[in-house]
C-alpha cells in the first residue's frame, strides 16, 4: 500500500520521527505526494499544503485522506 512505512523504507527513507510539533508549509505542493510521503515518516508534524491549481489540490486531498 501507498500509505505504509515499508513502502517509505522500501525506497531507502529513513524512518526517524525528530520533527515532532514542526509545522510544514508545501507551497505549490500539486497533488501532494511528496508531503504525504514526509506526513507518513514524519507523523508529528503538521501540514499545510497550498497550490494555484484548484485540481491539483482537491487530488491532494483524496490522497491525504485515504
Amino acid at each position: 500500500s501507498f500509505h505504509s512505512l515499508a513502502w517509505v523504507e522500501h525506497f531507502g527513507f529513513p524512518v526517524w520521527k525528530p520533527f515532532e510539533k514542526l509545522q510544514i508549509h508545501d507551497v505549490a505542493c500539486g497533488t501532494g505526494e511528496n508531503a504525504i510521503v514526509s506526513a507518513l515518516v514524519h507523523t508529528g508534524a503538521q501540514y499545510l499544503l497550498t497550490d494555484a491549481d484548484a485540481e491539483s489540490l482537491a487530488q491532494a486531498k483524496d490522497y491525504a485522506e485515504k
